[in-house]
């Protein structure tokens, strides 16, 4: 899970969103209904929300991926 021209420290949604080959709202929307951990906001409310690569590779090994898969069917 570790493509080579990510940052692993932090994720922001456009990496997000590039590995797992959606957009951005997409990756919102997963946010607003728990299918990703909430993001860190490093300060003001119009901050760029970032990811610990660490707690999204958790979250996907937690059993997660199966929200992903769903939503990929779906689509």
């Amino acid at each position: 899970m570790k493509p080579a021209s990510f940052n692993f420290d932090l994720l922001s949604a456009d990496d997000l969103a590039r590995m797992f080959n959606k957009s951005t709202a997409t990756i919102t929307r997963w946010v607003k209904k728990n299918r990703l951990p909430t993001p860190i906001r490093p300060g003001g409310p119009n901050s760029t929300p970032f990811w610990r690569a660490v707690d999204i590779e958790d979250f996907l090994r937690a059993g997660s991926i199966h929200a992903y898969r769903r939503e990929r069917r779906e689509s």
